[in-house]
């Protein structure tokens, strides 16, 4: 009788370890105009689907604690790579639009990818200061990374 009640004791316990291990983030997600991202998704570091945007390009999701970084998916923009700063609970993410160039090298198209991606702080501060963000400061660590490989051919 005694182990019954210890069985349904643990079962109750190990529900509340579990449920310990997730946090909450939520956010928002706009373009480089600052217009409100719908259907943005949103995958862990192992690439599992945890959630999509809203039409106001609004979020709210449950990660593991040890998951440390997030990717945002969108047709028409680059993907987006965020590091979580550790305590970081309000996301708020700027993505760049996909843009094709035609007859320039892949080494000038990524210094004009640089250029753009120098000024998501700027913008970052404008949306801040229209409202549309509550925080001036972001709470991840975004990096660039050049999408174009090498294809320029040198010796020919």
């Amino acid at each position: 009788m005694k182990i019954k009640y210890v069985i349904i004791i643990l079962i109750l316990f190990l529900g509340f370890f579990v449920n310990g291990q997730n946090r909450s983030v939520s956010g928002k997600v706009i373009s480089e105009d600052l217009e409100p991202l719908a259907g943005v998704q949103i995958r862990n570091s192992d690439n599992e689907l945890v959630g999509e945007t809203d039409f106001d390009g609004q979020f709210k999701i449950l990660i593991s604690q040890k998951n440390d970084s997030l990717l945002f998916l969108y047709t028409g923009m680059e993907i987006t790579d965020i590091k979580l700063k550790e305590g970081c609970e309000n996301v708020e993410v700027i993505m760049m639009y996909y843009v094709i160039y035609d007859f320039i090298s892949s080494k000038k198209i990524d210094r004009l990818r640089k250029k753009r991606f120098k000024k998501l702080n700027e913008k970052h501060l404008l949306a801040t200061d229209k409202g549309i963000f509550q925080n001036k400061d972001s709470c991840y660590v975004r990096s660039f990374k050049p999408l174009q490989p090498n294809l320029d051919r040198k010796g020919r």
